[in-house]
């Protein structure tokens, strides 16, 4: 298979391979875990995230494009890479925010900081979700060879 390496008439995932990991979808609660809304004026989230790679990684990896007004956000930006070796021993970690700098308040959060483990069938699906947790319902994240 492409994602494997053979040596010694075994075969696995290749540990050096390269994986590009990026959120795909996701689906987040009607109002804030406090009951309150979204925004000021009543209208839903704008759901961006935050990856930390490796999960082990202090600061902020790369953060995805806003979901305007929506509660079952996609997204196609906002992806790192690291080797099946990197994400098979540490994971990578996401948060989630809605934006409000529009409105001079700080942003809301969805979901705090939260490590995701990853194992070799995860990688050979191509995927993993995650959730619920918080404000967020579910969350899905796609893993592409590079």
């Amino acid at each position: 298979m492409a994602n494997e390496a053979c040596a010694n008439q075994s075969c696995g995932l290749d540990p050096q391979s390269m994986w590009r990991v990026r959120p795909t979808m996701g689906s987040v609660t009607m109002r804030k875990t406090n009951g309150d809304n979204w925004d000021g004026f009543g209208g839903e989230p704008d759901p961006y995230v935050n990856l930390y790679c490796p999960a082990t990684a202090s600061s902020i990896t790369v953060t995805s494009s806003e979901a305007s007004n929506t509660l079952t956000p996609s997204w196609t930006t906002g992806s790192c890479v690291l080797t099946a070796a990197q994400l098979l021993s540490a994971g990578f970690a996401f948060s989630v925010y809605d934006a409000d700098g529009f409105f001079g308040g700080a942003d809301d959060l969805i979901l705090g900081k939260t490590t995701v483990p990853v194992t070799t069938a995860d990688l050979m699906a191509g995927s993993i979700s995650r959730g619920p947790a918080s404000a967020l319902v579910s969350i899905t994240f796609s893993f592409t060879r590079m």
